[in-house]
């Protein structure tokens, strides 16, 4: 992203696996509180740097992304985005989640909409083919949800709506201007050759920084 842009992203990277820690969870749940102190630690010390990043960049911009970045087993092979939206939520008409004003304040992203709700519908951020996360990755030939191709999970389909991250740091919270996107990554672009993974690697690059531009640091933003 630095090379696209010229700036940098604050990265946080967690190296445990979930089998000693899971810090999308709240810390209860997350660690063995009466056998792990040394886990404690390393989730305090995770969601403290996420904290310090976001205070900076709420500092200097007044407005930001978090990007939290899984991996899944479902086996559609969907990259799926999470808004802290349900399947059910995300299956409604497009007309309902345009006039429904409580699922935009309870989405992750409701600063964003909250600044360009004059310019774009809440449904077009969620899966508009030229004005969504998931239409631009669906554009580069990844299927995604939800995307203008695949608006909603089937009723049998696996789909993570967003963690303990997105939800705690994203701006559902109406004091927090910074918003948050889960995205899930499924085997193959996480487990494939060398060369898969350096392509989608560069193309997910270049659709946050598009993302970024359009929606972070535009002139009409």
């Amino acid at each position: 992203m630095q090379i696209l842009n010229g700036r940098r992203p604050y990265i946080v990277i967690n190296h445990l696996g979930r089998s000693k820690i899971d810090v999308n969870r709240p810390l209860k749940e997350g660690v063995e509180i009466e056998t792990s102190n040394e886990t404690q630690i390393v989730w305090n010390d995770y969601h403290s740097f996420i904290r310090d990043a976001i205070d900076e960049v709420d500092l200097r911009f007044g407005r930001g992304l978090l990007i939290d970045i899984h991996g899944h087993g479902h086996p559609e092979n969907y990259i799926e985005l999470g808004y802290v939206l349900s399947s059910e939520i995300l299956s409604l008409s497009t007309t309902v989640l345009d006039n429904n004003i409580e699922i935009a304040s309870e989405s992750s992203i409701r600063a964003l909409y909250t600044r360009m709700k004059n310019m774009i519908s809440f449904s077009e951020l969620l899966r508009g083919e030229y004005t969504s996360l998931g239409g631009k990755l669906q554009s580069l030939g990844y299927d995604t949800i939800p995307s203008h191709t695949h608006k909603f999970p089937m009723p049998n389909e696996r789909y993570f709506h967003g963690g303990y991250s997105v939800q705690r740091y994203g701006s559902r919270h109406n004091e927090q201007v910074v918003d948050a996107i889960q995205i899930e990554l499924p085997r193959f672009l996480r487990l494939g050759n060398k060369r898969l993974r350096e392509n989608f690697s560069n193309n997910l690059s270049q659709t946050l920084v598009w993302y970024i531009q359009k929606y972070y640091f535009s002139e009409k933003s």
